[in-house]
């Protein structure tokens, strides 16, 4: 929660992670000041029924995100154990650092023995999280994605061929209330260009799809407790059962291989 506009900085960057907004909210009920409530699309959703219930007052503004889903605990534990064995006590992570540009994002970790930096889908939880595994079972399902929000305003990378020489990155924001919209048109800080409906679909996965080795998946990391073990035993066999050329895996795959050979 932030009451000062310094205090907004600690909120920046991505986070992969699931987050609990029932202390914050328990603290602000019924104070007459305005919020700004930032969550993900099911977060935003649930304080959206509470203020039309009215357990929360009415003087908010919700901003939700697009969402490609919600890692497990069971993910982001494992990952650590996998990160501390490689820098030590972790200090910083950075889940989406821009080396170059908004396009080859990396994961760089800072610890007390040295700095880890792997492009994201090169690293065992940013592969595992964009290939859909280990998500929570509502995300699959989401009925908040696309253009179905009850949030003020939606934000998002403007993914896609028509900002894709942009290296510095295009910001997409799309309005679903009347509030929303004033928000917007009464900034001047800010350059807006409006955008065709279908551009804009066409820029951010509007569904995903859970893979059918899903719950194995789930099961061995949760039982093992072991990245690693589980990219060795079960992805590394797809592709050594020959299955490289047609699966996302392969890449991804020869490279943990090599880097298990050099390591």
């Amino acid at each position: 929660m932030a009451e000062k506009i310094q205090d907004i900085f600690r909120f920046s960057g991505s986070k992969y992670l699931q987050s609990d907004p029932t202390p914050v909210l328990r603290s602000v009920r019924g104070l007459p000041e305005k919020f700004l409530f930032v969550g993900t699309p099911c977060q935003v959703a649930g304080v959206r029924r509470l203020i039309e219930c009215g357990v929360l007052q009415s003087d908010f503004t919700l901003i939700d995100f697009f969402c490609h889903g919600v890692p497990s605990y069971v993910l982001w534990n494992s990952y650590l154990d996998f990160l501390q064995k490689r820098v030590g006590r972790i200090l910083h992570i950075e889940q989406r650092f821009k080396i170059t540009d908004w396009h080859r994002y990396r994961y760089r970790v800072f610890g007390s023995k040295g700095v880890y930096c792997r492009g994201f889908e090169e690293d065992p939880f940013g592969f595992l999280y964009l290939q859909n595994y280990l998500l929570r079972g509502s995300c699959y399902t989401c009925p908040y994605r696309g253009y179905h929000s009850l949030a003020d305003l939606r934000l998002g990378d403007f993914w896609g061929e028509v900002f894709s020489h942009d290296r510095l990155g295009t910001s997409l924001v799309v309005a679903f209330t009347e509030k929303g919209f004033q928000i917007l048109v009464e900034n001047k800080d800010v350059f807006l260009q409006s955008m065709p409906r279908e551009i804009v679909l066409t820029s951010q996965a509007m569904a995903i799809q859970k893979p059918v080795d899903a719950g194995e998946v789930f099961t061995l990391l949760k039982k093992q407790g072991d990245i690693e073990q589980l990219i060795k035993r079960h992805f590394l066999r797809k592709v050594w059962r020959g299955n490289s050329e047609k699966s996302p895996f392969g890449s991804f795959a020869s490279r943990c291989f090599e880097y298990h050979i050099k390591s």
